[in-house]
């Protein structure tokens, strides 16, 4: 098989033979990569001159082609995140600038959300207790958590999970939840223990979640 190249003329798809003699200053065109339907018209065999296939191609190509191309470069190169969820960051600014963050989600578009590691919720300044950063102001710290999320950690997401749950169980307690080898203590029913878990991935994403009955 012939290679071939796919152009766009006068809003159709044709293609041409690439590897036509160079001193041809005219390409037939073709209706099949296979380049065994030569296009024609009422005047005949459709030719385009060689040095006209790169203007061709910008004249007659469509704005909405021509969105999805740059589109699409885009993505590719936003898609190439610097950090991944999971990783140790430091932010340059903040209230808690310096300070050891753990990202918990990644927009796609060079944007994060950051928790703080080993902070009280009492103590973190975020009014949410997350908050979002640009790559720009992130460096990945020294060292990474790799054995799982702190008690800290796991407490500062039940606080803003808000249940009826916690790291003590001075209360009645019907399911005991292990988080990453940390225990809590369930208050609730399986079916809302099951709800609050999927609320909690959210805040402890990759965390590691096992039920048990008190």
């Amino acid at each position: 098989m012939k290679p071939s190249e796919k152009i766009i003329y006068k809003g159709k798809t044709y293609y041409i033979d690439s590897n036509a003699d160079k001193s041809n200053t005219k390409l037939f065109l073709y209706l099949d990569p296979e380049l065994k339907l030569v296009a024609k018209s009422g005047s005949g065999t459709l030719m385009v001159k060689r040095a006209d296939i790169n203007d061709k191609l910008k004249e007659t190509m469509k704005k909405s082609e021509l969105k999805q191309i740059i589109r699409e470069e885009i993505k590719g190169i936003i898609s190439e995140s610097k950090f991944k969820v999971g990783d140790i960051v430091k932010p340059s600014v903040g209230p808690h600038k310096g300070w050891k963050h753990r990202i918990i989600h990644d927009f796609g578009n060079g944007k994060y959300n950051i928790q703080p590691i080993g902070l009280k919720p009492s103590q973190i300044k975020y009014r949410l207790g997350a908050a979002g950063a640009k790559e720009q102001d992130l460096e990945l710290s020294e060292s990474t958590i790799k054995e799982g999320y702190s008690k800290d950690e796991i407490e500062n997401a039940m606080a803003r999970y808000k249940g009826n749950v916690g790291l003590t169980s001075r209360y009645p307690t019907k399911f005991v939840v292990i988080i990453d080898g940390i225990q809590s203590f369930w208050r609730v029913d399986k079916a809302d223990c099951q709800k609050g878990i999927e609320k909690l991935k959210k805040y402890l994403p990759g965390a590691k979640f096992e039920i048990k009955p008190k």
